[in-house]
């Protein structure tokens, strides 16, 4: 990339929709229209109940030359909706919020060298850690488009 092309850019904090904002955006259907959408078993029961409650939480993947934020939705049944968006980086993290390193896969058997951790972005509240979205990424923005 040229230095002036690189100079066209800058970069911004952004973080996962919260819960309340993506539950309205499934039952509009907006959130079909999010960058590599995808739906999980849970979406079932939320079609059948829009108005049960999800949440949250933001994940950090960085595999070779991909750096990935991933937002993730779930509900009483499990896995509703996930979100993929290029990022340049994670970022500071909210107040009483942090990124934990944890295993990508629940089954040791599909471990994938070099690819076993992930970040995921937890809150801090009454002694536990709770899955949440309060972990911005760094994304690059071209501001001629803002």
């Amino acid at each position: 990339m040229l230095q002036s092309e690189a100079q066209e850019f800058q970069t911004r904090h952004w973080l996962c929709p919260g819960e309340e904002y993506a539950r309205d955006a499934i039952e509009t259907g907006d959130a079909a229209s999010w960058p590599n959408y995808s739906e999980g078993p849970g979406m079932r029961v939320q079609r059948q109940h829009p108005q049960t409650g999800l949440w949250a939480q933001a994940k950090y993947i960085a595999w070779s030359d991909q750096q990935i934020g991933i937002c993730q939705y779930y509900n009483s049944v499990g896995h509703v909706a996930t979100m993929l968006v290029p990022v340049e980086g994670r970022g500071l993290p909210g107040e009483d919020f942090q990124w934990r390193m944890e295993w990508s896969e629940t089954d040791p058997d599909s471990d994938r060298e070099g690819r076993e951790m992930l970040e995921t972005c937890v809150e801090n509240r009454d002694g536990s850690q709770w899955p949440g979205v309060g972990c911005a990424f760094v994304i690059r923005v071209n501001p001629n488009e803002d």
